[in-house]
Formats: C-alpha cells, sequence, structure tokens
C-alpha cells in the first residue's frame, strides 16, 4: 500500500532534489568537455561565473518546480486553475526573461506577445478563482 505524500514530505523531497541540482550544475559546470568556448578562460581553479540569462533561467525552472508541487483537491475544476495560474505566470516569466537577455528582434517580439496573452489570461483566471471562492463560502 502506497503512503500519501503530504505537503511536508514533499517539500522535503523537493528541497533534497533542489540541493541535488545545484550541486549537479556546479559539477557539470565545472568541467572542460561540457562548458562553452571561452568560459573556462578565466584561469586554472577558477570557476567561471555564468552569464545572466543562464542564472535568470535556472532560477525560473526551480520556481516552477516547487510551485508545481501543490495539493490537488480533487476537484477538478480548481485543480487545473491551480495549475494553469502556475503555469500561466512561469510562462509571463520564461517571456520577461526573453526580453530582458533576448538579442533576435523576431524572438522578442514573440516573447512580448506571449507576456501580455499571459498577463491578459492570469487576470482572467484570478477572475474566475475569486468568483468561484466567493462562491463557495
Amino acid at each position: 500500500m502506497r503512503t500519501p505524500i503530504t505537503r511536508r514530505r514533499l517539500a522535503g523531497l523537493t528541497a533534497v532534489g533542489m540541493t541535488w541540482l545545484a550541486g549537479a550544475r556546479a559539477g557539470l559546470a565545472a568541467t572542460s568537455e561540457n562548458a562553452p568556448m571561452g568560459l573556462l578562460s578565466k584561469g586554472p581553479g577558477k570557476r567561471p561565473e555564468p552569464p545572466q540569462a543562464t542564472l535568470d533561467l535556472n532560477t525560473h525552472v526551480d520556481q516552477l518546480r516547487l510551485q508545481l508541487s501543490i495539493a490537488f483537491t480533487q476537484d477538478p475544476d480548481a485543480d487545473v486553475a491551480a495549475l494553469l495560474a502556475v503555469q500561466l505566470a512561469a510562462l509571463g516569466r520564461l517571456a520577461r526573461i526573453g526580453l530582458t537577455h533576448g538579442r533576435d528582434a523576431e524572438l522578442r517580439l514573440l516573447c512580448q506577445r506571449v507576456a501580455d496573452a499571459c498577463d491578459a489570461e492570469s487576470t482572467t483566471l484570478q477572475g474566475w478563482q475569486k468568483a468561484r471562492r466567493g462562491g463557495a463560502s
């Protein structure tokens, strides 16, 4: 029989996983086989500083993993809305990272459209969630 995963246990597992990911990333960045050309040119024994875009993307992925660990309510509408809210916020954050660090004009236009659409849809979804909570009280 499977033991249900509680929020506390899930938070502990997530923390362990995030610690492991950070260590794995640090180990990968320190080897010359997988580092992009020029990143290891700061001298032997010195770990290169990754570009800010890479740091922002890593932070984004870590936040998304944590935010996706929601407890399901057994109400499909509420559960889908909760996951959709997380995904919309994450997509908006990703688009803003693209706007901040992107160089390609066409991709930046796409990122702007995605960010605007996510903002509009998030507002609609928040209104739906608020009305549902108000109706359920």
